[in-house]
């Protein structure tokens, strides 16, 4: 899950009634918003797409600063963060096991 601070969706309307082609968009802000994603691409915004015979509806959503897990580390930097301690945590492990494991053969 990725949090998003500020972002903006469109709205873009295109179709044509009784002959005369209408065109309209329409921008508004969102704030604080909880969006499906991940650390490294950030998230996953899909454009959802109505169409008929006279009309297309189309809403797009953007944003362009997004934390990981709603934590105050911006982009990916959490997620690399997280990715640095592991193998940390990883290599103190093998080198304590390699540790044992050579006193014990003394």
């Amino acid at each position: 899950v990725t949090w998003t601070e500020k972002g903006v969706t469109t709205v873009i309307f295109e179709g044509s009634v009784l002959g005369t082609t209408i065109s309209r968009a329409s921008t508004n802000e969102f704030e604080n918003v909880c969006w499906g994603g991940n650390g490294f691409t950030g998230p996953k915004f899909n454009d959802r797409k109505v169409s008929g015979d006279n009309f297309q509806l189309t809403i797009s959503n953007y944003a362009d600063t997004w934390y990981w897990g709603q934590c105050d580390i911006e982009g990916p930097a959490f997620a690399a963060i997280l990715l640095v301690v592991i193998v940390v945590a990883a290599f103190a492990i093998c080198c304590c096991l390699y540790c044992v494991v050579c006193k014990s053969k003394k």
